[in-house]
C-alpha cells in the first residue's frame, strides 16, 4: 500500500469523499471543522470535519513527517508535494496563529483551471 493512501485511510479519512471528486482543484481547510472546496470554479463549504482539532493536528503532523518536514512551533510551515505532484500548504500557531490550517491543491486538472 503506497504511503499517501495509508495517510488517507487513517488519518485524512474526514475528507476522504472530496479526494473522489473529479472536478475538485483545491481543499482549503481552514480549522478542524471549516473545510471548504473549490470544484469547478466554485467555493463551496462542505460538512467534512475531523473529531477535534488534536486530531487535525495530528494527520497534518504525519503528513509532514511521510513527506520528510519538520513541522513545528519552530517551523510552522509547509509546503510539500505528494507522489501524484498534488500540493500541501500547511501552517501551525503561532504561524497560523488561531488553528492549524492547510490548503491542498490538486495538479489532475491543473490544464482544466487554466482555461477561461
Amino acid at each position: 500500500m503506497a504511503i499517501s493512501q495509508i495517510l488517507i485511510e487513517h488519518y485524512w479519512k474526514p475528507i476522504a469523499p472530496l479526494l473522489a471528486i473529479e472536478a475538485l482543484s483545491d481543499i482549503r481547510i481552514i480549522s478542524f471543522d471549516n473545510i471548504w472546496i473549490v470544484e469547478n470554479g466554485q467555493r463551496i463549504k462542505t460538512d467534512c470535519a475531523w473529531p477535534n482539532a488534536a486530531a487535525f493536528e495530528n494527520a497534518l503532523m504525519h503528513l509532514s513527517r511521510t513527506t520528510g518536514h519538520d513541522l513545528s512551533p519552530a517551523r510552522p510551515t509547509m509546503d510539500t508535494m505528494l507522489p501524484d505532484g498534488s500540493r500541501v500548504n500547511a501552517g501551525i500557531p503561532p504561524r497560523s496563529p488561531h488553528a492549524c490550517a492547510c490548503c491542498a491543491r490538486s495538479t489532475r486538472h491543473s490544464n482544466n483551471s487554466r482555461k477561461r
